[in-house]
């Protein structure tokens, strides 16, 4: 039986032993002691053979001397010594190892095994240690470490050594606080799932980014949820998402990386927000920590207010309505001449709008930029509140945001990026935006089939239950077998769906499953067939779309729907469909004799009329899956988007 790990005497050790030390910082144990010693508030011991390698400090020629044993220590020393001093440490009576060679790479399990008798918590090797800032505990040689930096509500965990120390330097960059940074490197038995679950028990921490190559889904599992339960978000960049990626991953760390499709269906049911550059993973997850959704927008240029307009349409960041009706939202500063102090007190005034929960400062090159960030600052605090500034400006004004981080502010790298950010950060509940879609409210999934079946849909009959007896009840009414999934749209992934339940006790077993999610539904489930995409939605710009394609949970990443413009105008449907993957296998005659091709192409015809049928407030229905089979045509799931309440424009109810 594997025993439970304790990291404590890793992240918040009285006393440390560097096996290694001197005191040249351009060896790799003299950056470790310099960089440690410089704000540790224990009692910190240096091991070396040669006594005078640290001078105006304790030193020893071995760790066997060092007494009473230090709680961690660090190896700073080559591969081939790694497994004595592991003896040694745990002889002694030591707590904790940090393993940092890089050359140990197939030696984990004895590793492992030593750990495991001495009763040590290891950490790496091919490893960069950790820097706790929070507590002032650098156990790293990171060269990110030469810069000033400061602690904070976040934390970074990663397999790589090098992904720690950019992400380190980025957070300097940014002006972040970084409260804990990881590298478990190779893994041998501290696992990255094992340091998210220790987060999950601290108070210090409220974002955190990850790096993973090697996945444990059972440990992951329970580490997310533990996060989910203190309202601490992830988010993720994953190593080895193809074929390539994953040689290089098992090459770079051993890992086992796996099927990248298989990880992104594991992230979306754990909740996990997925990036795909370095550079992102530290912007959202600070993005995560800023309140709310509803944005103002101040620029100093009408151009970029125009990019901020359209890129907050296309990723979902809603706008809030307009102070100044004459500036409108986003608003240029500089449409009228102002002065720098004036502008940062329309900033101010944005902020303190309360139908807003922010705004969005975008400050590019300007002759009085030095002083509008001088006027802000105060006014801005730490950039993670109501007013985030982003930056869109030449290197030329590099010393600007050096001041402004030097005085304790964030600043975040461009327009584009931080909208993205947010965006990606935003809170469940809110209407996936397809490109050019106003955000919109979802209407419930009782009144979305009541509607569309009104409309002539076929659609699949469901209740909404709050309690097992009502389950049942509905089972008992609608038929067996039935589905129990959650009505909340935001979170129905296959996590959230029970299927071929063919009894109360089933019934009751499921709901068991899903309580936490409750509202459910239950429905009528649907006879096996192939799953297609349906959609409408109004694109601001080009007006009503019709799209089609393969459907089912894998949408996205089939990518495989094709879209056109409405009304259709005598167009055929087919031809519609003939333009994706899935349209061009159903030509054959093998496929014509499976589905019922003349009831999916009716359905289509119908969609088409959804926008005349539903009202002007609707901007978008998603139809997925629908189920084609021998004998018809089910539609099962329905989304339907209203636009939001007190939205100027065309589209606002009569």
């Amino acid at each position: 039986m594997t025993r439970p790990l304790s990291l404590r005497a890793l992240l918040e050790p009285e006393s440390v032993a560097v096996v290694g030390a001197s005191d040249d910082p351009a060896s790799f144990g003299g950056r470790i002691w310099t960089y440690l010693t410089r704000s540790y508030r224990g009692r910190a011991i240096a091991v070396n053979a040669r006594p005078s390698a640290v001078r105006g400090a304790e030193c020893l020629p071995a760790l066997t001397e060092v007494r009473p044993a230090p709680q961690a220590v660090v190896l700073a020393t080559p591969a081939h010594t790694v497994l004595g001093l592991m003896e040694q440490a745990g002889q002694i009576g030591s707590q904790a190892v940090v393993v940092l060679a890089r050359d140990l790479l197939g030696s984990e399990p004895e590793i492992r095994d030593t750990a495991d008798q001495f009763g040590l918590t290891v950490l790496g090797p091919n490893c960069l240690g950790l820097i706790h800032a929070n507590a002032g505990v650098v156990l790293s040689s990171s060269i990110s470490l030469d810069r000033p930096y400061r602690g904070g509500p976040i934390a970074f965990v990663g397999q790589s050594g090098a992904i720690m120390g950019v992400a380190h330097a980025r957070a300097a960059d940014l002006g972040i606080g970084l409260g804990l940074a990881v590298s478990t490197g190779s893994q041998a038995q501290v696992r990255v799932e094992n340091v998210l679950s220790e987060i999950a028990q601290r108070d210090d921490i409220r974002a955190v980014a990850i790096y993973l190559e090697d996945v444990d889904v059972a440990l992951l599992t329970s580490a997310a949820r533990q996060l989910a339960e203190r309202g601490i978000p992830v988010v993720a960049l994953k190593g080895g998402m193809t074929p390539g990626g994953s040689e290089r991953a098992a090459v770079h760390s051993g890992a086992l990386a796996g099927s990248g499709r298989a990880f992104s269906r594991l992230a979306a049911e754990l909740g996990l927000i997925l990036v795909e550059d370095v550079h992102e993973l530290l912007v959202t997850a600070a993005a995560t920590l800023i309140p709310g959704r509803r944005w103002h927008v101040a620029t100093l240029s009408g151009a970029l207010a125009a990019v901020a307009a359209d890129q907050a349409s296309s990723i979902g960041v809603e706008l809030a309505p307009p102070l100044e009706a004459a500036a409108g939202n986003p608003v240029d500063l500089e449409a009228a001449p102002t002065s720098p102090a004036q502008n940062a007190k329309r900033i101010a005034r944005l902020a303190a709008d309360p139908s807003a929960d922010g705004v969005l400062a975008v400050l590019s090159d300007s002759p009085g930029l030095a002083e509008l960030a001088g006027e802000l600052q105060p006014v801005a605090g730490d950039g993670l509140g109501r007013i985030v500034v982003a930056t869109e400006c030449s290197s030329q004004l590099d010393d600007v945001w050096a001041s402004w981080r030097e005085a304790g502010s964030a600043v975040f790298p461009g327009l584009v990026p931080t909208l993205r950010a947010i965006a990606a950060s935003r809170p469940p509940g809110l209407a996936a935006a397809r490109p050019g879609r106003a955000l919109s409210d979802l209407i419930s999934p009782v009144e979305a089939v009541r509607l569309l079946r009104d409309a002539g849909l076929p659609m699949l009959a469901l209740q909404e239950v709050d309690t097992p007896d009502a389950a049942c009840a509905a089972a008992e009414q609608l038929g067996y077998p039935v589905v129990l999934k959650t009505s909340r749209a935001a979170h129905r992934g296959p996590a959230a769906v029970k299927a071929g339940l063919d009894s109360p006790q089933r019934v009751r077993s499921a709901f068991a499953d899903l309580n936490h999610l409750r509202p459910l539904l239950v429905q009528a489930q649907a006879d096996p067939g192939l799953e297609f995409y349906l959609g409408i939605a109004k694109d601001q710009t080009f007006g009503w779309q019709l799209m089609l394609g393969a459907g089912g949970h894998d949408v996205e990443e089939l990518d495989d729907v094709a879209i056109t413009p409405l009304p259709l105008d005598g167009r055929n449907a087919a031809d519609l469909l003939g333009r994706t993957r899935v349209g061009r296998w159903l030509r054959g005659q093998p496929a014509r004799r499976l589905v019922r091709l003349d009831a999916l192409l009716d359905i289509v015809e119908l969609a088409a009329r959804l926008p005349d049928l539903l009202g002007r407030r609707v901007t978008a229905v998603d139809l997925n899956p629908v189920i084609v089979h021998r004998h018809g045509i089910s539609v099962v799931d329905a989304k339907i988007s209203l636009l939001m309440e007190g939205r100027s424009g065309e589209d606002s109810p009569a």
